[in-house]
Parts: C-alpha cells; structure tokens; sequence
C-alpha cells in the first residue's frame, strides 16, 4: 500500500511538471520570440495599472492571437484591423507591449509603464479633430472619477452619462489643438484628498477648413477670376482672404465653395478663416501684372518746353498696360509689346514710373531722375524764398533753439566785385559759455509743419550720386577754430522733412575740413550725401560722428540743411567773432 501511494506521488509529480512545461510552451511566442517583424504599432495610454485599457493602432491587427504586456498575456476586448483594445494584465512589470501573429512576434519600439495605481487614463477619444462646442466621446478607465476636464488650457463640459470606461464632452469656445487633461481627486496615505491631473498621450486636433484644390491655376490670375475651392468645413468660413485683402465669396457646400479674386490682390497666401482659427493654402497665389526690368534713359539733364523724352521700359507683361504715369503726368504710349513699352514725356518731368493695367499698378522701383544743379541759394541770382538763416548760437547751458526769419535778422547782400559778384555775410558773436554757431538752409520757411510743404524737391528718391556744394570764405574767424594744417572744421546736418522716414536728429557728414587761405578767400564745398549718416539719439551738436547705417539720406524729403561750426567747441572761442560768407548754394545730380 505504501509502494503504491509512493506511485501515486510520483506520477502526480510527472504531471504537474509535463502541465508547467507544457503551459511554459503555450505562451513560448510571448517570451522567446521565435521570429520578429517589423510591423510598427503604436498604443495608448503609455502607462496605467492592471486593469487599465489600452488602445493599440497598426495594421493587419485582425490577425493577432495574443498581447502581452513584457511575458504577462493580456485580455483582448475587441479586435479590428486597425484596432486593438487590451486590458493591462495583473502581475505585469513595464517593458514592451507584444503582438503574436501567427508564429510571428511584433514588438513595440517604446515600453509601456506600470504604474502602482488603477488612475483615470485615456485610451482614445473620438472624433480626433474637432472644433469649439462639439461633442467629443473619451474611452479609458476610471473615467467615473473625474471631476473636470480641460483642453489645454481651456474647460470643457462633462456630460451627464459618465461610466468607468466612458465619458462624452463639450469642447470650449476657443479651441486649440491640445492635449486633454482629466482632474481628478485622490488619497494619500495619511487620509488626505488630493487633486491630481491625468494627461493624454495624443493631442486633440483643432478642426479648420482645409484646401484640397483650388481651380483654376492661381498663379496665373485676373482680379474678377471666379475660383473653385475643394476641401472642407466651408459652412463654417467668415472670411476668404488674398494677403491681407478681403474676397468675396459663396459656399456651395460644405466642401465646395465659390471665391472671385479681389481688386488689390497681387501675389501671397490665400487664407481661410472660421471661428476657431485659420487655415493658409500651402501654394501662394499669383495675379498676372506687367513687371518692370529696367528703363533707359534712366536720368537726363532738363530738356526746356516745347522739349520731349522718350524713355522705354523693359520687362514681362509689358502688353497688359493700358496707361502709364512718371510722376504725376499722364505719359503718351508711343509702341508696346509684351517685353518692350516706349513712353514719351515733357521733358521738364521726372519722378516714378507708374504702370495702369486691369489687374492693377505697377511702379518703378526708381524713379526717373532729372540731372544738373538744383540752385538753393545763387545771390547773383535771388529765389524766392530767401533759403539761408542764421540760428542764434547754441549756448549749452539752456539748449534752447529759436529760428530767425529774414525780418529779424540782417542779411545783407554785399558785393564783391566783378569775379564773384553778391554773396551773403553773417556775423557772429560766440556765446561767453561756450558752444557752435550753426546757419541753416530752410526748406519751410520757418514753419514748424512737419512733413513741410515746401521740401528741396530734388527729383530723385536715392542720394546716390547727390551732392551737396556751396563756397564758403571767412572775413573774421578766432584762430582757435583753425587747426594745425590751416583748416576749419564744419560738419553739415541734413533733416528729413518726414522725420517717420528715419534721422529724426539728422543725417551727419563726416567731419569736413575746409582749407584756409585768409580773409575773403573762397573754398568750394562738396558733401557727398550718400556718405551721411543717421544722427545719434543724442544732441544733434555732439562732435562724434554716429556710425554708418543702412538708411541714408532722403533727398526728396530734405527740409533744413544745417551747416555746423565744430571747430568752436572750444572755450577759447568764447565771446569772440566770426565773420562768414556763403554763395553758390546747390544740390548737384550726377
């Protein structure tokens, strides 16, 4: 009986170890990995407790016998091609998430995590996309405990319904893709309740119109062109925009809608917009206007009335002009072409070329530029007004400034014989604190109007080539201002009548040192604009020289000219005279 019960114990032994290799074996595919495939997958949530729900996405998932969580089998609750949704097995430790297909196994490429706590997780919400006050629909676990539910920053509505598994809510006003956070409270381990949040592995996607097509071709448009566009959500479009211009337009569907191209309109983005935001057509959009290459000649001396020039333009399109404009004249179309137009203007007129076609103007980049001197002051030959002032000196100590006009100051015209004829003289007397006398070239007459309506018209934008020149003697000078190599120093200061232009304290010559060759003996000036620099926040009287910049000098806007004395920032100048003597006051255009 004892040998028998002996059999007994070891037969039962011999079962229990061919069960265990046998169970050992069944899940073998989990554990050993006979053969991997690389066929990604994705999951979600990334982390959760026993009993958490999983969401795997991929594809071919219909064919997957078994999931397990590192070597523990999970529980599959539903199955899809392209959807797989598990429950985290009890035991499990954090490692990768297997699929067992056929004899193959499919690892995932990051590790899922185990956490100690069952806590509210999402294991997917639908739809994915979705704007303000829609209904989206939540699936995970331990949804049941959550008290409220944000969209990024922003509070969604929970409605009514909730389950453990399932929660619909409303999403905000305002939208904006984000992640989903779920609050919810908890307790520690000393009885205290707690909030905690629970995040979303994926964002919620806004939900914008979208542009699958747009016909016809837009780089190749007329402003009037009805367009067809084909995407989606055009029920909820408020505006269709062209850049920044506004175009009208009708919804034929939701995903069909009609857009004619505004007047304005010349190249950029095409952008939809609806409340929650907006989408910009990946591809710009192009409205068909002539272009300009170049045109010769592209500056020229006056030719006096009945006089005419013709000037001829390159470029594309140049066929589509119906008009063209230089400065403010009417030009005379004299032939065309689409690569070739010839105008013809008086040939007093300068300024930008304009170009009139149907889907709008086109202008020149630079305008056409007159050439010669451009008289400010010539005292042989007087304009009107007189143009040359003198400022009372700058005193330093009070930093006042006060304009004189020709009723409050002498300006006496003297002669100076046969070879120079009448020039203008000023005399000074140096403040006893110190500082700079400065004369100035007014372009407004005295007036404090800004921009002033009566500018150094010059007939060119660009300083490019533009100087400024006037001759200059001395009667009376301190011997302090001038220097070791018998020089004077001067400095001039040009202002933009515009001061939004840029310089608004000026734009600064460098330092200019005029020879000196005695009493009554003239210099000829000439400052080269283009090498003005924008002056620094500071006074306008300092002696430095501010550095280069990329603005320069806006000769069409020019009001005051200021010439400036720097050689008499000395105290040994104080209380002395200086006697000047200016003529032959121009601009000059290369």
């Amino acid at each position: 009986m004892k040998v028998l019960n002996n059999i007994t114990k070891i037969a039962f032994a011999l079962l229990l170890i061919l069960f265990t290799a046998s169970s050992c074996e069944e899940s073998a595919s989990l554990s050993i990995d006979p053969m991997q495939v690389n066929e990604p997958f994705t999951f979600t949530p990334s982390h959760g407790a026993a009993g958490t729900l999983v969401e795997i996405s991929g594809t071919g998932l219909n064919t997957v016998t078994k999931v397990s969580f590192n070597v523990k089998e999970a529980t599959i609750v539903s199955k899809t091609d392209d959807k797989i949704t598990v429950t985290v097995p009890t035991g499990s430790i954090s490692g990768k998430i297997k699929l067992l297909k056929g004899s193959n196994v499919v690892i995932s490429a990051t590790d899922f995590t185990i956490d100690n706590t069952l806590i509210p997780t999402i294991a997917s919400f639908d739809p994915a996309i979705a704007g303000s006050n829609e209904t989206v629909t939540i699936t995970g676990s331990m949804l049941d405990k959550v008290d409220s539910v944000y969209i990024g920053t922003l509070k969604a509505t929970i409605l009514d319904g909730k389950t453990a598994s399932q929660m619909q809510i409303t999403t905000p006003a305002g939208l904006q893709t984000a992640k989903i956070r779920m609050f919810y409270n908890y307790v520690t381990d000393y009885g205290m309740v707690k909030v905690a949040e629970s995040v979303s592995d994926k964002q919620l996607s806004l939900k914008l119109a979208t542009i699958e097509s747009i016909s016809p071709d837009i780089s190749t448009l007329n402003i009037g062109d009805e367009l067809t566009f084909i995407g989606s959500l055009y029920s909820k479009v408020t505006s269709v925009k062209f850049g920044t211009i506004e175009a009208t337009f009708t919804v034929v569907s939701d995903t069909e809608m009609k857009v004619t191209v505004p007047a304005g309109a010349t190249t950029g983005t095409i952008t939809l917009v609806v409340p929650d935001g907006s989408t910009v057509h990946a591809v710009n959009y192009t409205v068909t206007l002539p272009a300009i290459t170049s045109f010769f000649p592209f500056k020229g001396a006056v030719i006096l009335a009945p006089g005419t020039r013709d000037i001829t333009l390159t470029g594309t399109k140049l066929d589509l002009v119906t008009s063209a404009k230089v400065g403010t004249y009417n030009a005379e179309i004299m032939a065309q072409s689409a690569t070739n137009l010839t105008i013809k203007i008086p040939g007093t007129t300068t300024g930008t070329i304009s170009l009139v076609s149907k889907n709008g103007i086109v202008n020149s980049t630079t305008p056409f530029i007159i050439t010669g001197d451009f008289w400010l002051a010539d005292y042989d030959n007087m304009f009107t007004p007189v143009r040359l002032f003198n400022e009372p000196m700058y005193t330093g100590a009070s930093g006042s400034e006060s304009w004189a006009d020709a009723t409050q100051n002498s300006k006496t015209i003297v002669a100076s014989g046969q070879a120079r004829g009448n020039y203008r003289s000023f005399t000074v007397t140096f403040p006893a604190t110190g500082g700079s006398p400065r004369l100035y070239f007014r372009g407004d007459q005295g007036s404090s109007a800004n921009p002033a309506n009566d500018r150094f018209l010059l007939y060119t934008n660009s300083s490019q080539g533009v100087t400024f020149e006037f001759d200059i003697a001395w009667d009376l000078i301190p011997a302090v201002m001038v220097d070791a190599n018998n020089k004077v120093d001067l400095k001039m200061v040009f202002f933009n009548a515009d001061q939004a232009l840029g310089g608004g304290y000026g734009y600064y010559s460098d330092h200019i040192l005029v020879p000196y060759g005695g009493p009554g003996v003239w210099q000829h000036v000439v400052v080269d604009t283009y090498q003005t620099r924008v002056g620094p926040s500071g006074p306008m009287y300092d002696t430095t020289v501010p550095a280069v910049s990329a603005q320069k000098f806006a000769p069409n806007n020019c009001r005051i000219i200021c010439v400036m004395f720097q050689g008499a920032y000395n105290s040994a100048a104080a209380s002395q005279q200086m006697t000047v003597n200016f003529d032959n006051v121009k601009f000059k255009i290369q």
